[in-house]
């Protein structure tokens, strides 16, 4: 015959809690950010917490007779058990010193008993007839990050744990900060930091996913963990444009190799540790699932380091919201992700035409403002234009600024807001390249002209 189970509880960690409140109010001060009256088994015990909080929150001295009072007045006095039992909760009180301790062992009994519950309620769901196995997993996601964000710890820091952090931060930011791969660019940001996200922004077609293509080469460069979210193009025009700056072909060219029987070796060998996701229409919950369920031979036994999204406005997400709200909530969710995962999160942020323009218009802080709030969720802003899509330029400016993005520091969580430096497209190839010409004439520091140089080894 089997055992028939219980439900997680300890009531004699209970009683040892609220003995302790009752005989030592001071201690409720030690537990009440973390024990809510809800983590308590017995429903009496839960109530006797809620009204100790009550008391507290007044400014009424938690003891025997004020107690007493309350929950008679609140005609809950016999059904906690009556004075009788109140009082008994002082025998064989524990130290006031240990509450924590108690208060942890009923914090526990609670959680189990709340991931008992998901699960049973997971149970009854896969029996019924009309849950599918796709509604179902959906269900089942939902529920372990609610769980997992449920029980999430938060950290509190004391001055020399506050030290230690930056000690360690310090330490490790040359091996942890990623670079893009445009040395300017990387000069002012300084880097992107584990937990924060940089946003690359510009309207339809100035070479978004083609800016974070180039960066996505430069961090492979590295060898860390890379997982690419592409919600608009699917992996093989992603690889296409990746294959032409790997290989130096035009698109032509490619496909003719490859039906010539290329080798993709040299492809694997320039992106390591790379893995891309282009299901569309992705939430971030299921991106979430995607980053803890990635095998470790995906990524050659590398945690992800980077995250690449293309692109917020194509994330999945409750329609039943406004735009504005949907992308604000959104960004501010990246921004968690971040922190949660410890990633750098590059991110592509699409502005509509109206505020774009014909793409030669320089973009403000606020100019994504119109889909949501996102300017305040990320760490780094970079705009993006091309001034040879403006039809009032004469052939001569036309000529000059051809296949040139000008991009500029709109947000910089570290450093200075940079003018607007250059970047020059190879067609045949999709590679850029800095151009310091252009960037020298938007810019006063030749100091700074003089570093770029000597970080692209230019005479």
């Amino acid at each position: 015959m089997t055992e028939e189970r219980v439900l997680p509880r300890n009531l004699e960690a209970e009683r040892a809690v609220l003995g302790s409140i009752l005989a030592h109010g001071e201690t409720l001060a030690l537990v009440q950010n973390d024990l809510a009256p809800g983590d308590f088994f017995r429903r009496a015990h839960g109530q006797l917490y809620a009204a100790m909080l009550a008391l507290d929150d007044v400014g009424t001295p938690i003891d025997l007779v004020p107690l007493r009072d309350y929950l008679k007045a609140s005609g809950l006095l016999e059904e906690v058990g009556g004075p009788a039992y109140v009082v008994s909760l002082m025998d064989g009180m524990p130290r006031g010193a240990n509450i924590a301790y108690y208060a942890g062992i009923v914090h526990k009994h609670a959680r189990k008993r709340a991931e008992v519950g998901v699960f049973a309620r997971l149970l009854e769901q896969a029996y019924a007839d009309d849950t599918g196995p796709d509604e179902l997993l959906e269900q089942a996601t939902t529920a372990v990050d609610g769980l997992r964000e449920t029980h999430a710890t938060i950290g509190a820091l004391n001055p020399a744990q506050q030290w230690a952090a930056l000690v360690e931060e310090t330490r490790n930011a040359p091996k942890t900060r990623i670079y893009l791969g445009i040395p300017s660019l990387d000069n002012l940001l300084r880097g992107v930091h584990p937990g924060e996200v940089c946003g690359i922004m510009a309207r339809p077609s100035v070479g978004k996913t083609l800016i974070l293509g180039h960066m996505l080469r430069a961090v492979a460069e590295t060898e860390c963990g890379v997982v690419v979210f592409s919600l608009e193009m699917p992996a093989a025009q992603i690889a296409m444009r990746l294959a032409r700056t790997v290989y130096g072909y035009t698109r032509d060219e490619l496909e003719d190799k490859i039906h010539g029987g290329l080798s993709g070796q040299r492809y694997e060998e320039a992106l390591p540790r790379t893995v891309l996701v282009d299901a569309p229409g992705l939430s971030l919950a299921k991106m979430e699932t995607a980053l803890r369920n990635l095998t470790p031979r995906l990524l050659e036994n590398q945690p992800p380091r980077v995250v690449v999204i293309d692109h917020l406005g194509l994330i999945g997400g409750d329609r039943g919201l406004s735009t504005y709200d949907r992308v604000s909530t959104q960004a501010r969710e990246i921004k968690e992700l971040a922190k949660r995962h410890r990633v750098a999160v590059l991110l592509a942020i699409q502005v509509n035409r109206d505020i774009g323009g014909d793409g030669s218009r320089e973009l403000t802080l606020g100019a994504a403002r119109d889909s949501g709030v996102v300017e305040e969720a990320v760490d780094y802003l970079v705009g993006c234009r091309r001034m040879d899509f403006c039809s009032a330029l004469s052939r001569e400016q036309r000529v000059k600024y051809e296949n040139a993005i000008f991009l500029k520091v709109l947000k910089n969580r570290h450093g200075e807001l940079g003018r607007e430096l250059a970047v020059r497209m190879d067609t045949r190839t999709l590679e850029l390249r800095e151009d310091l010409d252009l960037y020298a004439e938007h810019t006063e520091d030749v100091g700074a002209i003089t570093r770029i140089r000597r970080l692209n080894r230019s005479p």
